[in-house]
């Protein structure tokens, strides 16, 4: 995995084209919703379904590529995931705009199984301060992801 972090963090955005980049955070997007997915010990069914959801949604990607990128960011999430590399990548390439674009659909993952567990809530203040957003753009977000779901989640 840090082999793949190593190529994300090592070039600018001259050395590479826009397609290498536009990669790069498709595969840092897929490992942050994975990861948080994973947050209270399990992937649950409907976090699954959603993140393919986020992922097609997101980036225009057909079904098979939807499920090649998914399969791509849990190999290299599965090997040791390290927040840092993938929150510096975002936050390089990406407007403040986008980061809470970004961390509205994680909060959709983490609304996703009905229930706002506490590993899930402290990822999710983990990330929103290593995206550099206020509280305010992380609440702001959740309060959309909760709209978006239509539910309040259950606390636990």
């Amino acid at each position: 995995m840090f082999k793949i972090f190593k190529n994300m963090i090592s070039f600018s955005e001259s050395e590479q084209p826009q397609e290498a980049e536009t990669d790069q955070l498709q595969l840092a997007t897929g490992m942050l919703l994975l990861e948080t997915a994973q947050a209270d010990g399990t992937i649950q069914p409907e976090e699954e379904k959603r993140i393919h959801a986020i992922i097609r949604q997101r980036f225009s990607l057909s079904e098979a590529d939807s499920r090649a990128l998914i399969e791509q960011a849990r190999t290299a999430q599965a090997e040791n995931l390290d927040l840092y590399p993938v929150t510096s990548l975002v936050n390089r390439h990406c407007s403040n705009e986008e980061k809470c674009l970004l961390l509205e659909n994680v909060w959709e993952i983490v609304y996703a199984d009905g229930i706002l567990d506490q590993h899930e809530d402290h990822l999710m203040h983990k990330l929103g301060t290593m995206l550099h957003l206020s509280h305010r753009q992380l609440i702001d977000a959740k309060l959309r992801a909760k709209e978006k779901k239509g539910t309040e989640k259950q606390d636990r």
